[in-house]
């Protein structure tokens, strides 16, 4: 049977349809993000085990969904999955495979249906994003998408007694791991036609958008990565 068919079983996943459901989105969480998958698979009682990749898997289904393919193609394929996702919700049962897991989450885990219902809400800021200009913009962007999409998994974690602190705590790990990955997706980001940095920021440091499309080495560049990697860092430590 294995470790995941075990996990399946610890929790309580017996219907053939909704295990191969769960199987097929542990294998693209699995694939896209192997060493948090690992990770999750060590540390996380069995029975959590499903229900994370449930909500990973909803997750980044969303959020290609608004930054992959032509911008005018979008808006029409999220509309589509938010009514997938919402009718399901609202009559406990769907024949999209990939909602079927989230639903059966959402039952076995009632709290999370509001934090599905909020991340679905502050996604169309992904829709509508132009850039940062100011640090302030980006720290509204943290507190209205990256934190309700981080939530979905933290909130499973901490379960239905959620200590004090433990949101605020949440919101300090989010800005610093998004800065982080705002550095680590710097080429991919710019290559379509997407720059993440705040751009007071990128002026502070003499380097412009095209300096890093051109992968530019300078003194500028370098300081700006040390600046951006400093902040990531004294947020995750903290």
């Amino acid at each position: 049977m294995g470790l995941w068919g075990k996990a399946l079983d610890a929790a309580g996943i017996s219907d053939p349809r909704l295990r191969e459901d769960y199987t097929h989105q542990r294998k693209l969480v699995a694939g896209y993000r192997r060493s948090s998958y690992l990770a999750a698979r060590l540390l996380l009682p069995p029975p959590l085990l499903p229900h994370l990749i449930a909500a990973t898997a909803f997750m980044h289904h969303t959020d290609t969904l608004l930054d992959s393919g032509p911008a005018e193609e979008r808006a029409g394929a999220f509309a589509e999955w938010v009514k997938q996702v919402r009718d399901g919700l609202a009559g406990g049962g769907s024949e999209h495979a990939a909602v079927r897991p989230l639903l059966h989450t959402v039952s076995a885990h009632p709290g999370l249906r509001d934090r599905v219902e909020a991340f679905l809400d502050a996604a169309p800021l992904e829709l509508e994003f132009t850039g940062f200009a100011t640090e302030a913009d980006y720290q509204r962007y943290v507190d209205a998408y990256a934190l309700p999409a981080f939530m979905l998994i933290a909130g499973l974690i901490t379960g239905e007694d959620t200590p004090v602190g433990y949101r605020e705590a949440c919101r300090v790990y989010i800005d610093g791991s998004q800065r982080l990955d705002f550095v680590n997706d710097l080429s991919e980001d710019l290559a379509d036609g997407r720059l993440n940095l705040v751009r007071e920021t990128l002026d502070a440091h003499g380097v412009t958008r095209v300096d890093l499309e051109n992968a530019q080495d300078t003194p500028g560049t370098r300081s700006l990565l040390a600046h951006l990697l400093g902040q990531a860092h004294q947020c995750l430590a903290t």
